[in-house]
């Protein structure tokens, strides 16, 4: 039986419900993962394949990329599993117009999330993070490329053997500044510098809310803000001392309330050297009020906080409070982008070289939103290397992440991975048609495990000389089976013999219907549901 991911975009109804970044009030929003986020965010650098003027994506794709380096990014994936084709197909047709491309996460890419107000797609997924204890996602990403990610607070929520496995198992880079541990000094920097285009050079940093999870795998870690600010600072420094062209940071910090009150006060004593205020006019100010969230601080732990004090930045790409952005509203020159959460938004940005001043630098950045991924398209050795992860999981008695680490094999471009693709039928998901085969292989699975035990059953209650009688009688009919086989091959030999001529002209015809029945089949219908549900292929 021939199975097949083709996961098309999804989402019809769950888009609606990924769109919630619905307002509350003037200037409140709560992410999917009911994140509240006070301070005003944009959200205008957001591609749409309806609008001419905002097709970001369609238009990239018809420009001559040669010279350029162009970022994929993603954030929070949490469990979110099969939108990973979409980002090697991204890099697959950048490629194709000339860039180099580089693929990097902000963090908590190891971790499963019923999240609020949106799909349950690890729900329906049955948790393959966690059953794998991380490993499964680390696969993909190793699969798909990714170059350098930074650590999320989730990867530190289990115990230190998980780390250690998650970190051993990845074969891209890892930068955190703000978090040490002596033995990955060699696996985990503080910063790099990748490109052969240009040098860009990365620093990872984490967030302070959760401090207590490093110290539990003995990281060396600081509750100071103060810290946090001196530390992106060095980096930078360091980085511009290595010359590089544009400096980015891979934060985990986000811009949700809670960390905001590490440094929030009420809006009457603060302070001018404490915190920046909005650039509103008058109207602005009566139609949308500035609360205490609004302001940027010297002492906050938020990444606008963090990017409004250290010099020298040129993008933070950010995670942790799951939030859509592509910048601040009352800020100029507020260069932060933040996806959302798992795969709401893929990230790209865009590094050229400037003609007058011959530098590189930043020339255009924006988000695709997952209803655009159909001009994407999948990446299908990717989709059937995904479903071979997830039937493994499904299929396994038991699993951990040494279990996944051994039993699961590591993606190979040579190898064909087609007959593992889950098939989305008409008025599925793919996250659906994904639960429907989970299910499918479970029910499979019990229905082998009773047939096994009905037989053991039978044997036990069988008196021992019944079973040896049994046993030599099955030899037997064996036996006799074999001969009369054989027989009947030497007769049929003489058969083929005598129509030997007539038999060939037939096998011809046979195999004529052969590639244009069965396989041709299969291929239209593959493509039929490609026609009515846009996505995961496109």
């Amino acid at each position: 039986m021939r199975k097949k991911i083709v996961l098309k975009s999804m989402l019809t109804a769950a888009m609606a419900m990924s769109m919630l970044f619905s307002a509350v009030g003037t200037n409140t929003a709560f992410a999917a993962g009911s994140e509240k986020v006070s301070f005003d965010i944009s959200k205008d650098k957001i591609s749409d394949k309806t609008s001419k003027d905002k097709n970001f994506l369609g238009n990239l794709l018809k420009k001559d990329l040669s010279k350029k380096i162009v970022l994929i990014s993603t954030s929070d994936i949490h469990g979110a599993l099969l939108e990973f084709t979409y980002v090697s197909q991204l890099r697959n047709l950048l490629k194709k117009q000339g860039a180099e491309v580089l693929i990097v996460d902000s963090g908590d890419f190891s971790t499963d999330k019923d999240v609020d107000n949106y799909i349950k797609k690890t729900n329906m997924l049955d948790n393959p993070s966690l059953k794998t204890r991380g490993i499964a996602p680390v696969k993909i990403m190793n699969a798909v490329g990714y170059d350098i990610i930074c650590l999320g607070n989730h990867e530190f929520e289990r115990d230190k053997t998980d780390l250690d496995d998650i970190i051993n198992e990845a074969n891209f880079k890892i930068v955190d500044a703000n978090i040490s541990k002596d033995i990955y000094a060699e696996r985990i920097k503080p910063n790099l510098i990748l490109g052969n285009n240009a040098k860009i050079g990365f620093f990872g940093l984490d967030s302070l809310e959760n401090n207590s999870w490093y110290r539990k795998n003995n990281f060396e870690c600081s509750d100071e803000a103060t810290y946090l600010h001196e530390c992106a600072q060095n980096q930078v420094k360091e980085l511009q001392n290595k010359n590089a062209d544009v400096i980015i940071g891979l934060t985990h910090l986000g811009v949700d309330d809670d960390p905001g009150k590490r440094a929030a006060k009420n809006l009457e004593k603060v302070e001018d050297d404490e915190a920046l205020w909005p650039q509103k006019t008058e109207k602005q100010k009566k139609e949308d009020p500035t609360d205490k969230y609004d302001l940027l601080y010297k002492k906050g732990i938020r990444s606008v906080d963090l990017f409004a004090d250290v010099k020298g930045i040129d993008l933070l790409l950010d995670g942790h409070s799951h939030t859509t952005m592509t910048g601040c509203k009352y800020f100029e020159d507020f260069n932060i982008q933040s996806c959302g959460i798992q795969f709401q938004n893929i990230g790209v940005v865009v590094i050229g070289e400037n003609e007058k001043s011959k530098k590189y630098e930043i020339e255009d950045r924006f988000l695709i939103p997952e209803q655009d991924y159909d001009q994407i398209g999948e990446d299908e050795k990717i989709s059937g290397y995904i479903g071979y992860v997830l039937t493994k999981i499904y299929q396994s008695e038991e699993m951990n992440a040494e279990i996944a680490r051994n039993d699961i094999e590591d993606y190979n471009p040579e190898k064909d991975y087609s007959e593992y693709y889950i098939e989305v039928k008409k008025g599925e998901t793919a996250y659906t048609a994904a639960e429907r085969f989970r299910k499918e292989l479970e029910s499979s699975k019990n229905d082998d495990s009773s047939a096994a035990d009905d037989s053991s059953s039978i044997e036990a209650s069988l008196p021992e000389n019944e079973l040896e009688a049994t046993e030599a009688a099955s030899n037997t009919s064996i036996e006799n089976e074999d001969a009369a086989n054989s027989a009947s091959s030497e007769d049929e030999a003489n058969i083929e013999e005598s129509t030997e001529e007539t038999s060939s002209d037939d096998s011809s015809n046979e195999k004529s219907n052969d590639k244009s029945g069965k396989t041709g089949d299969h291929h239209r219908e593959r493509h039929h549901h490609r026609n009515y549900k846009h996505g995961f292929g496109g």
